[in-house]
């Protein structure tokens, strides 16, 4: 009895968020996945093998190419609510991007030395890129959560 007064609720609320999908959420800033694709609004968040590009669908421009995902929804969102944070959010995406290639040297580079003394400093050193890599992720959370 219990069971199937759930499996209706669920459905109910399925049938509910798909209705909601359907009408349209162009004009809501609340992300959502259609096909390849993040949407936020009127901003379309695609990847490719370059990077992210934030595209904006009412003035059919591109806004924005990023390396990261997360730096192009932290643009495709605070766009969508009205705020020009480009120049902020690339400048904290190239941080990522730098320490993202340094950390892969250093990762190639400690396993195919043979010298302890290398191999510890290259150690470090990935331990500070991945680090500064974190950091810069957590700064563009703020601007997606915030």
């Amino acid at each position: 009895m219990v069971i199937s007064w759930w499996l209706q609720m669920t459905k109910a609320l399925i049938n509910d968020l798909k209705a909601l999908i359907e009408q349209g959420l162009e004009d809501v800033p609340f992300p959502y996945v259609k096909g390849n694709s993040v949407r936020i609004g009127n901003i379309i968040v695609r990847s490719g093998k370059k990077g992210c590009f934030v595209f904006d669908m009412k003035h059919k421009s591109e806004i924005a190419q990023t390396f990261s995902k997360t730096a192009a929804v932290a643009i495709a969102k605070k766009h969508a609510e009205g705020h020009n944070v480009v120049t902020e959010v690339l400048n904290i995406d190239y941080e990522i991007e730098k320490n993202y290639n340094d950390a892969l040297f250093f990762q190639h580079s400690y396993k195919v030395t043979d010298d302890e003394m290398r191999k510890e400093v290259l150690e470090c050193r990935l331990d500070i890129a991945t680090s500064k890599i974190d950091r810069g992720r957590s700064r563009l959370e703020d601007y997606i959560y915030n």
